[in-house]
């Protein structure tokens, strides 16, 4: 099934985004992007042998790569051309596949009760409260049952960087992200959201965001 491309416009300004990651992230937090989280390489450990695995919002490959050489069957998006292109070649120097296109994360649709896994580092809250309650119903249907989904989302906190244009909804005011909306979370907000999943206890990862484990019942 062919999903819709991101717009020009969304296109040209996540790839902005991730040419201010490589230009200027690096010299505080090194080259982040190319490396697996540890917690993702412990989920793995939860997922059938040679599942299928949904990596929504890829970025520039760290766990398509991963989730590639453990054997999975990977299918990874990100609406930055940049990114693809930068998984893709990526892929081909490990010797690896996987199937990655350009998407936009608001409206993909791969089947219902497909996958095994669902995988989102920092990429499903990049919306208004709404988008981002529909993205979660979408993560939901896809997932088999039994199906597990991590993602990592930004705690409500640090306000005077942001701008807030509706309810939990908040635009950064600078920084690579600058201009891009976000849902800020709080604990209770996460467990509203996710209510029709099977929450595991919520915890923080390296940078204080919110880490969110949870199963399709």
């Amino acid at each position: 099934m062919k999903n819709p491309e991101p717009s020009t416009k969304k296109k040209r300004q996540l790839d902005q985004m991730w040419d201010s990651i490589q230009k200027n992230d690096v010299k505080v937090y090194g080259s982040w992007w190319l490396r697996p989280y540890p917690e993702v390489l412990k989920w793995t450990k939860k997922l059938p042998k040679n599942g299928v695995i949904l990596d929504i919002g890829c970025g520039m490959g760290n766990h398509t790569i991963a989730l590639a050489k453990q054997g999975f069957e990977v299918i990874a998006f990100d609406a930055s051309p940049e990114a693809v292109k930068k998984t893709t070649n990526w892929l081909k120097k490990e010797h690896q596949s996987a199937t990655v296109t350009c998407n936009d994360f608001m409206v993909f649709d791969y089947g219902k009760n497909r996958f095994d896994g669902i995988l989102s580092m920092n990429v499903i809250h990049h919306g208004k409260e709404e988008e981002v309650r529909e993205v979660i119903r979408n993560i939901y249907q896809s997932l088999k049952p039994g199906g597990l989904f991590l993602a990592t989302v930004p705690p409500k906190a640090n306000l005077e960087r942001y701008q807030q244009i509706e309810k939990n909804t908040f635009v950064p005011i600078d920084g690579s992200e600058k201009g891009i909306k976000h849902v800020l979370f709080t604990e209770a907000l996460i467990k509203d959201m996710f209510s029709c999943f099977t929450l595991e206890p919520i915890r923080r990862d390296h940078i204080e965001h919110f880490m969110i484990s949870a199963s399709k019942p």
